[in-house]
């Protein structure tokens, strides 16, 4: 995998380990079209309909190329996970003119805690695209409470952008 050992082993093995143990499918660089220039998303956690793009960034430089890049995939969502509160909020000052190009995706800058979390919170979503003719809510056995996974105010909607309080 592409990237320094932040990048690689801070921000991306635990989310790869915590797919692997909660059996969902995980694809490592994944061309986001045809051609060298077009770019690869990091991980490709799920398949059918509910797949999510995970990008680490060590910069806020390149979040507007992320948005493409997972938008030329069809995915539900972009986690940008990032290392540092600064960066974090360069990344979304970076998000302000693109979300709007790509406006089925829901954009969210975490860190990878609250990447961690969201990921646990939408374990049920996974299971339930993998079968065909199912409906997001059919046969979902319930899990922890909201609030003791997601604190109140953490994850915000804000025009097509997600951002961690």
């Amino acid at each position: 995998m592409r990237g320094g050992f932040i990048h690689n082993k801070i921000l991306l093995a635990p989310i790869r380990a915590d797919c692997r143990a909660a059996n969902i499918r995980l694809r490592e660089e994944v061309p986001a079209g045809q051609g060298r220039r077009a770019g690869h998303v990091d991980l490709v956690l799920g398949d059918g309909q509910f797949q999510i793009a995970v990008e680490a960034e060590c910069s806020p430089k390149r979040v507007s190329q992320d948005v493409l890049k997972a938008g030329a995939l069809g995915v539900v969502e972009l986690w940008i996970v990032v290392p540092t509160p600064a960066i974090r909020r360069g990344a979304i000052a970076g998000l302000g003119s693109c979300c709007c190009c790509v406006p089925t995706l829901s954009v969210f800058v975490f860190s990878l805690l609250q990447a961690r979390q969201r990921l646990a919170v939408c374990l049920p979503l996974f299971s339930v695209a993998k079968v065909p003719g199912k409906q997001v809510g059919e046969e979902i056995q319930p899990g922890p409470p909201v609030s003791a996974v997601d604190p109140p105010g953490l994850f915000v909607q804000q025009q097509g952008v997600g951002h961690a309080t």
